[in-house]
């Protein structure tokens, strides 16, 4: 007699996603914002993402946490039919972060967004294609890839421009962008990545 093996990979029958079978949220408040060049942005809650009037140019949220895993997040920002990952310093080196410290804000009440790392590698447990697995040990890796380096100065200056804009629009708090009301961010780069910035070695040579 031949013993059945349970697939842990495979989705059980029956299993609903949560997140997938909620009622949208009721965005008909959340602000649009325009910026110089004419490019329009706002944050969409039911995506954790920030968009934009060009499809091809927007920024995503990822987050995962879970029973003995101290979790992760990232930020990937798309343009260029590619993207870039985004992470930040963190007092554990060993944690992938990027979110941000509510009680850290500008003196014009921007919260701030440290951006410290970018162009990045990840391999984290695959949670958004296996979110019925737990603990996330269980879980198969994923190796995040995108850009490895910026084509030429122009494309590393559009993505500056692009990181500081976005964000500027962002400070966390749904609820606030739910309501309507004015959210604002500011990007603040890491001293070790403005140096890349400006030495070049972040473009293919």
């Amino acid at each position: 007699m031949t013993k059945k093996v349970f697939d842990l990979l495979k989705r059980p029958p029956g299993w609903v996603d949560i997140r997938a079978s909620r009622d949208p949220l009721d965005v008909s408040k959340v602000r649009h914002y325009v910026g110089d060049d004419g490019l329009e942005y706002w944050v969409d809650p039911n995506s954790r993402s920030i968009r934009t009037n060009n499809a091809d140019i927007y920024m995503t949220f990822h987050a995962f946490s879970d029973h003995a895993y101290c979790g992760h997040s990232y930020a990937k920002l798309h343009f260029d039919e590619e993207f870039v990952v985004i992470t930040q310093n963190y007092k554990d080196p060993e944690r992938v972060v990027f979110s941000p410290d509510f009680q850290e804000k500008s003196e014009l009440g921007e919260q701030i967004w440290h951006v410290d790392k970018i162009l990045q590698t990840l391999r984290l447990p695959d949670d958004e294609a296996y979110p019925w697995l737990h603990p996330a040990s269980l879980m198969p890796e994923i190796e995040i890839r995108g850009m490895c380096k910026f084509r030429d100065l122009d494309q590393q200056n559009k993505f500056i421009y692009l990181v500081k804009t976005l964000l500027s629009c962002h400070c966390g708090a749904m609820g606030d962008v739910l309501r309507g009301e004015v959210t604002r961010g500011k990007v603040v780069f890491g001293t070790d990545l403005l140096s890349k910035f400006q030495s070049g070695e972040l473009i293919h040579s």
